[in-house]
């Protein structure tokens, strides 16, 4: 049996633990591309705004659901993992935009 999430701080304050994971991720991917992050700061800032604001989007359906179902922390992992790959789309965009701003055909 899994633990229960009993109240909203709880869901909030484990919630942040897998959004700092998922941003600790993101840097790691950052770091892998070998893209300038001093060069690309101002890009690298508005694709992690827009995965905040994708996150923020679906911790508000999941406190929603809090109000009105039981909730384990796997459940609450699970959702978090299901949504990642949406999380994941505007930095793919901007590491395959700045991997390919290289002018790599010629």
């Amino acid at each position: 049996m899994f633990k229960t999430v009993s109240d909203k701080n709880e869901l909030e304050e484990f919630w942040m633990q897998l959004e700092q994971d998922f941003f600790g991720r993101i840097d790691s991917a950052i770091y892998k591309s070998k893209i300038d992050k001093e060069e690309k700061a101002d890009e690298i800032h508005i694709a992690k705004l827009e995965i905040e604001r994708i996150i923020e989007h679906r911790f508000n359906k999941l406190k929603d659901k809090f109000l009105y179902e039981n909730l384990t922390y796997q459940d609450v992992r699970q959702y978090f993992n299901k949504a990642e790959k949406s999380y994941r789309k505007p930095i793919n965009d901007f590491i395959t935009k700045c991997l390919n701003d290289g002018d790599i055909w010629n």
